[in-house]
């Protein structure tokens, strides 16, 4: 017990070591049983790639139980017959997420665009060489260390690679994307200074 309080006194990070580390202590953990550490950190690499793919192609992303990667549909008028088409990325925490561990967050104040489409964790399985059953283990093992993060420690981020990072500060949550991400997307340094949505 006291050396789960004085966990809960440092940050908790979910990148690729830490997501390991973290599924690791929850004593029912099927980590070095069903899975080994680095099919995880493989599974959750390639997850991250999947959504920069999808996202960059116009098509969202929805992980189930924690986040929706999705686009807000922008039209800005330069001049009376020149308009330019923005796609700006959002990063939606799930509902059922923020029920379980008494989040804070912030809605868009207007409707996003796209339809949400599952992660298919076939998809997934193929891309790793994993079956879908132990892929959906390696997603599953992650979820619910972050849901015990988030409710036990005030500090907890989550590491999508070259996307972002989902970031919980005493319970107020928010999905901070990478400058670089967003110039992928094509927001050129003037737009992401606006923000538009969150960078760091």
């Amino acid at each position: 017990m006291a050396e789960e309080e004085q966990d809960c006194c440092q940050p908790i990070c979910f990148d690729t070591i830490g997501m390991v580390e973290q599924a690791k202590k929850n004593p029912h953990s099927l980590i070095d049983k069903e899975v080994c550490g680095s099919h995880v950190i493989s599974v959750w690499d390639a997850i991250s790639k999947y959504i920069m793919e999808q996202i960059c192609a116009g098509r969202p992303v929805k992980i189930q139980g924690m986040i929706t990667f999705t686009l807000k549909v922008m039209k800005i008028e330069i001049s009376q017959t020149q308009v330019i088409v923005k796609r700006i990325p959002h990063a939606v925490v799930s509902g059922d997420l923020v029920r379980k561990c008494s989040l804070k967050v912030k809605r868009p104040a207007y409707n996003l665009d796209i339809p949400e489409t599952m992660l298919l964790v076939s998809t997934i399985a193929n891309i790793v060489g994993l079956s879908r059953e132990h892929v959906q283990i390696c997603i599953e093992e992650v979820l619910q260390a972050f849901i015990r993060a988030l409710i036990i420690c005030p500090q907890v981020q989550f590491i999508f690679p070259n996307i972002g990072r989902l970031v919980s500060n005493c319970r107020e949550v928010e999905f901070v994307f990478c400058s670089d991400f967003l110039k992928l997307m094509g927001l050129n340094e003037e737009f992401v200074l606006q923000k538009w949505c969150p960078v760091r």
